[in-house]
């Protein structure tokens, strides 16, 4: 574990480097790099441990103002336009977390990445847990109350993107049995995109 730990630290350091190194040149709105790792979960099965004063639900048309709120008019209207849903968790009223779940496809507007997903996958993506309320185990929460729903709709397996250099996430996901698959990477020069997502062979996925 240790040897694949090592690799991994010096290769966090060097995107690093490197991102702030581009940043300096170049704004971010004119100049943004992306390596992500994609992964694969299966759905989970436990139950979700229940929070004081916090709803979990699926986004309905009386919803929409709440993730307008957070997410913006124009993102929270392309998304449920595309047919994906909106886990919810609520407290006295107002979105205290979300993420949008994708079926049949995705696509990445901000990278042009495309995704083909099969009859029993969906991608997870625009996850979010107010500032306030993180460290509590609300997304863990929010996956573990969609599962039911997904499961009945034929749903197994969960795939999703994250930042190489998001460590903290990268655990919390491998925690819930979440491995590599997948990566995307590449770079968004002003309004030009030249990424690419490629898959792991089964073989080598760990």
């Amino acid at each position: 574990m240790l040897r694949r730990f090592q690799p991994d630290l010096l290769t966090y350091d060097f995107l690093f480097r490197l991102e702030m190194t581009l940043h300096r040149l170049l704004p971010k709105w004119m100049l943004h790099p992306r390596w992500s790792r994609v992964f694969e979960m299966p759905v989970p099965r436990q139950e979700p441990i229940p929070k004081d004063g916090i709803e979990f639900r699926w986004a309905k048309a009386e919803d929409i103002a709440l993730l307008e709120s957070q997410f913006g008019e124009k993102v929270t209207s392309t998304r449920l336009s595309y047919g994906h849903r909106a886990a919810m968790l609520v407290k006295d009223g107002k979105l205290i977390g979300a993420a949008f779940f994708a079926t049949r496809g995705y696509y990445d507007i901000d990278t042009g990445t495309r995704v083909t997903l099969s009859f029993d996958e969906t991608w997870i993506y625009g996850a979010w847990i107010q500032r306030r309320h993180r460290g509590q185990g609300l997304y863990t929460m929010l996956l573990r109350s969609a599962a039911d729903d997904l499961r009945f709709r034929g749903v197994r397996q969960m795939l999703f993107a994250i930042d190489l250099l998001n460590v903290r996430a990268k655990r919390i996901h491998r925690s819930m049995g979440a491995v590599p698959i997948g990566k995307i990477y590449g770079v968004r020069l002003a309004t030009f995109n030249a990424y690419r997502y490629t898959r792991i062979p089964f073989a080598q996925r760990s």
